[in-house]
């Protein structure tokens, strides 16, 4: 299963799926789409409605998982971007969930989908209105949010005020609306604490943030950027907005499938080590269990190691080699803070490890080998969840994270290896 059919799991008992479903006029035979159906969970329940569900979605993975899971109803392969009379004629209702905000011009996507409708049919969307807008928070923590919004905005990556627009969208498509509501959500609208997993998922949808940034960045300057990612649908979205970016299938966690990536380069020159889990099991170190350490390895040390030591040839004929793992001040020794995730810490200690022995073993050759730790950044939400009214120290957005391991990408001949920096400079090991 891939992580992200994992993490639509995980999430699905936090929506309140039965009581939007509620709300939304299903008759039985009625045909339905559910796009964007993830592993198919919704999907599920409209079936239960007794409904003619079609699930669809752009990611096969999911779908798989999907089909695994709901045997009894049908699942599709289609970006939901691309929905025309034609692909599976007109349809009673069309439930669309986490979709909209992905789309550049939301406009006329659902007037296209009004268009598969049958006269009397429906639809009903689910989004976010401030994904972010968890209470209570610093003015510092806002300022930023809304800087970050700012440029995703602008990038067309995402619009994370989605949710408000949607009823001027749906009456700009010649809808009539006759609901518009908030539905709790145990991860996305609540007040105060959070819990761990919670806090797991808002790191692992940053952390994909803050490498399209690195990417987006080396593009900027100049290089042929490749997006190697397990998922393929993710990965060939995010080469997409990088011009001159090519998608490459890779997950560094199977022997095979680094192999693969391997041969289908006939150069490279910079290898950023950006894959990374957080694994939600995590703790200290006297309560840790063995599987969520070897989880967190597999990825965050064994995936790099192993990635790097398969590319060292093509690295090896380049004029200027370097190699960046994406590190963390929290894999320091020195900068001890107390906290727990100790699978995580280790497994960037351990990333740092392989920096120091690495950058020796290619002492006087053109390669160069660093680590960097991105910094605070609003990845680091999770702090301001778990602690509330924490007022954060001076942070920056991911774009700003992501200038010092493209520093260390370019750095040119007379720069430093085997070191371990931030955007200030050298960071204790």
């Amino acid at each position: 299963m891939s992580d992200l059919a994992s993490q639509y799991e995980r999430q699905a008992r936090w929506r309140a799926w039965t009581d939007a479903i509620s709300r939304v006029p299903i008759k039985p035979s009625q045909r339905v789409l559910d796009l964007g159906c993830g592993v198919g969970d919704v999907a599920a329940l409209l079936h239960a409605k007794r409904a003619q569900v079609v699930g669809v979605d752009a990611d096969e993975s999911l779908l798989a998982v999907a089909r695994a899971r709901h045997p009894a109803i049908r699942f599709e392969q289609m970006d939901a971007r691309e929905l025309v009379p034609e692909s599976f004629g007109r349809v009673d209702g069309i439930w669309s969930s986490f979709v909209a905000a992905y789309l550049p011009d939301p406009d006329a996507v659902v007037s296209r989908w009004r268009e598969c409708l049958a006269p009397d049919g429906w639809l009903a969307l689910v989004e976010v209105d401030d994904l972010l807008g968890h209470e209570p928070m610093s003015a510092l923590m806002r300022e930023q949010i809304e800087g970050f919004y700012a440029m995703a905005a602008a990038d067309g990556r995402y619009d994370f005020r989605c949710g408000g627009k949607l009823v001027g969208t749906v009456e700009r498509a010649g809808l009539i609306v006759e609901h518009d509501g908030m539905l709790p959500d145990h991860e996305l609208s609540f007040r105060g604490s959070a819990p761990a997993e919670v806090i797991d998922a808002w790191r692992l949808r940053f952390e994909r943030m803050g490498g399209f940034a690195i990417a987006q960045q080396l593009a900027e300057a100049g290089l042929e950027v490749i997006v190697g990612a397990r998922d393929e649908t993710a990965g060939r979205a995010a080469a997409a907005r990088i011009p001159g970016a090519r998608f490459l299938q890779l997950d560094v966690t199977s022997d095979d499938g680094i192999r693969a990536a391997v041969d289908a380069l006939d150069a490279l020159d910079v290898l950023v080590n950006n894959a990374g889990i957080a694994d939600p099991g995590d703790g200290g170190a006297a309560t840790v269990t063995l599987a969520v350490l070897r989880r967190t390895f597999e990825v965050n040390f064994f995936g790099a190691f192993a990635l790097t030591q398969a590319m060292l040839p093509l690295l090896r004929r380049s004029p200027a080699g370097r190699v960046v793992n994406v590190s963390s001040s929290l894999g320091s020794l020195s900068l001890e803070r107390k906290l727990q995730s100790f699978a995580y810490r280790a497994s960037k200690a351990a990333l740092n490890m392989l920096t120091v022995t690495l950058a020796q073993a290619l002492a006087g050759t053109p390669i160069k080998v660093n680590s960097a730790a991105p910094g605070y950044t609003i990845t680091d939400l999770n702090r301001h969840l778990l602690q509330p009214g924490w007022t954060p120290p001076p942070g920056q957005t991911v774009e700003e994270a992501a200038r010092t391991p493209v520093r260390l990408a370019l750095l040119p001949d007379d720069g430093p290896t085997g070191g371990f920096f931030d955007k200030n400079g050298s960071v204790p090991w």
